[in-house]
């Protein structure tokens, strides 16, 4: 299977140059901006700030903070050295932790649950 990675990046202005699929937490296209802080597309938004956010809620709460601000995204892990890694902000527990809980959600047949780490 292929590893997964969960990473933060650090907001300092908007737009961040994402968008979103809709009724979706995807990251549809990319800008140099985004691609610059480490979101590529298929990655999954978590988190914004302290909120865990859900595809219908997220945009309010981006709408409504004021860098700077951290995002939480997942996604797959192409990174081959571990400075790479940290350098957009990876957190190892937390990717350890989400590819466990994506092969449970697997094997109980929610396949589509979150679909840019399985």
């Amino acid at each position: 299977s292929t590893p997964l990675r969960l990473y933060r990046v650090t907001v300092n202005q908007k737009p961040i140059g994402i968008s979103l699929k809709k009724r979706s937490l995807r990251v549809h296209k990319v800008d140099k901006k985004a691609l610059h802080l480490g979101i590529r597309p298929n990655d999954t938004l978590l988190r914004i700030a302290k909120f865990d956010v859900n595809p219908a809620n997220w945009k309010l709460f981006f709408d409504q903070m004021q860098p700077p601000f951290k995002m939480l995204f997942a996604g797959v892990d192409t990174f081959r050295d571990p400075a790479d890694r940290r350098s957009v902000g990876l957190d190892e527990e937390m990717t350890r932790k989400i590819g466990t809980l994506a092969k449970i959600m697997e094997r109980l047949g929610y396949k589509d649950a979150v679909p840019s780490m399985m």
